[in-house]
């Protein structure tokens, strides 16, 4: 009876947690489809941020921001991570609106829809499971870091094959690193103590975590699946 009650609270806060994570990371993907198909529709929107040197910035903002939000996160209140978690969303896709000009809507869509039943189904399964993958981190980012530098390298060898190759890499890396970053939060969150802002604060990390796992599996598969204009 006494394991029964010490284990109720901790699975209840657990769920409460990872449906804070869930939510911010969803209102985030909201935002961010919503910003990029206006920003895509409306050509006195689109044209200056990319006939110029502003979309530069905005990447570099981005960047900026992901620091920040990481960095500095003892440092801030909720409600600044917060409003700079949503403000990296906008900037997010007012860069990536361009792939509405690129793509028909409906392959968007499609894809979207598979990279959304992806990114549950690993999500859920890791939550659920108890299997650990914490060991997995540190090849996991290994092969993240091996496909930064072919990826570098290939911009200046412009070999469609293997950026084919490299295409379908990245699509399993961050299959995976969904899996290992929800698997990584079920395992950290009880290190933190007390129901306070901290505590909110990391949600928003792990959101921000999961957003960009998100993301970038879906401009992966859009780049092997997408139908182009």
């Amino acid at each position: 009876m006494n394991g029964y009650l010490w284990v109720e609270p901790i699975t209840n806060s657990i769920n409460t947690f990872m449906m804070k994570v869930y939510n911010w990371m969803i209102v985030a993907l909201v935002i961010s489809w919503a910003i990029a198909y206006y920003v895509s529709i409306n050509t006195q929107l689109f044209l200056p941020i990319f006939s110029s040197w502003l979309v530069y910035i905005l990447f570099l903002i981005e960047l900026w921001l992901v620091i920040a939000i990481s960095w500095w996160i003892n440092k801030i209140s909720y409600s600044v991570a917060l409003i700079l978690f949503l403000l990296f969303s906008v900037i997010n896709w007012l860069t990536l609106s361009v792939i509405f000009l690129v793509y028909t809507l409906n392959s968007i869509f499609s894809v979207f829809f598979i990279t959304a039943s992806i990114f549950w189904f690993m999500s859920f399964y890791w939550y659920t499971t108890k299997a650990d993958m914490t060991a997995f981190g540190s090849i996991l980012y290994m092969w993240l870091f091996w496909l930064i530098i072919s990826s570098l390298v290939n911009f200046f060898l412009k070999s469609s094959w293997f950026d084919y190759i490299l295409s379908w890499v990245w699509v399993l890396i961050f299959t995976w690193l969904v899996a290992y970053d929800t698997n990584k939060i079920k395992e950290l969150w009880i290190w933190l103590k007390e129901w306070d802002e901290s505590f909110w604060k990391m949600a928003i990390i792990w959101a921000l975590s999961l957003y960009l796992d998100f993301i970038n599996l879906f401009l992966y598969l859009l780049r092997l699946f997408g139908s182009r204009k």
